[in-house]
């Protein structure tokens, strides 16, 4: 009987054992297939890109975005956004080809640019123009910055040759670009909604121009043309006159001439004016009144 007890006992502890054991081994699996598939849920989750530069939004509520044929694309920066605009079709298609042939690789700009664009305005805003490298401690102009150049290319941010819309950040074209007359100063936008936006806060927005183009903000050009001496114009009707034909009178001791009699009084209606205006158009007007007229 003890020999049995003994089995019973030795055969009890052993099963008791691989309990253990079996439970561990459980344990242990388990709390390796978590991560794994916290992982695959995360790929699974698509990634909003910006469609210029590649790179990954992470806060779409705050990037620049626009509608473009009923879908919508985010960008890193306004540069990006202004870049899209010119020709979406393209960026489109590179935004395509990026999702068909990796979900993690960002893809190639068409052409040699600064990774946002524009260093100086995401430096302006307390950003990295280099993403999240900067917070890994990489560099991301790579051993450019070792042989002294800078990772933007020799291309500056900003010169005095582009025009830039303060309201939307799109480069313009001096021909095509909506004029804004503000405090004599003349700035640029690139349509008729960026001017009513402008001009809803103008001291905010002409700022604005002015730092981003030296073509902004130029002094209203006032054209001063010199009087003709040798042409008779009516300051009320801009016709030219004949000498012996015009209607002659005189102004605080001045000699003035229109062409008919209703100028006249339309004239010394308003003379400070009309004096002015027709000192401006001709040498012959405005002359002191001679000996002879007062006689």
């Amino acid at each position: 009987m003890r020999k049995i007890g003994l089995a019973l006992a030795v055969f009890a502890m052993s099963f008791t054992l691989s309990s253990i054991a079996f439970v561990q081994t459980n344990k242990t699996n388990n709390a390796q297939q978590k991560p794994q598939q916290t992982r695959q849920a995360n790929a699974k989750q698509p990634q909003v890109r910006c469609p210029v530069s590649g790179k990954v939004i992470t806060n779409t509520k705050a990037a620049p975005r626009t509608v473009y044929q009923g879908k919508t694309y985010y960008f890193s920066c306004q540069n990006c956004l202004a870049e899209f605009r010119k020709n979406p079709q393209k960026y489109v298609k590179q935004a395509s080809n990026t999702r068909t042939t990796s979900n993690t690789a960002p893809a190639k700009p068409a052409e040699k640019k600064s990774c946002c664009g524009n260093c100086n305005s995401d430096k302006a805003e307390g950003k990295s123009c280099c993403g999240d490298e900067k917070a890994e401690g990489k560099s991301c102009c790579g051993d450019e910055k070792a042989e002294g150049k800078s990772c933007c290319g020799d291309k500056p941010a900003q010169t005095a040759d582009r025009l830039i819309c303060p309201v939307s950040g799109e480069e313009l074209k001096i021909e095509t670009a909506v004029q804004v007359i503000y405090n004599d100063k003349v700035y640029y936008v690139s349509c008729n909604g960026c001017k009513a936006t402008f001009l809803k806060d103008p001291e905010t927005y002409a700022k604005k121009a002015e730092s981003l183009s030296k073509q902004q903000g130029k002094p209203v050009e006032k054209k001063t043309e010199a009087a003709p001496a040798d042409q008779l114009i009516c300051p009320v009707a801009g016709e030219e006159l004949q000498l012996d034909s015009a209607v002659r009178f005189t102004y605080n001791n001045k000699v003035y001439y229109t062409c008919c009699n209703g100028c006249k009084n339309k004239f010394l209606k308003d003379p400070e004016t009309y004096a002015k205006k027709a000192e401006s158009l001709s040498q012959q007007q405005g002359k002191p009144v001679s000996a002879a007229d007062t006689n």
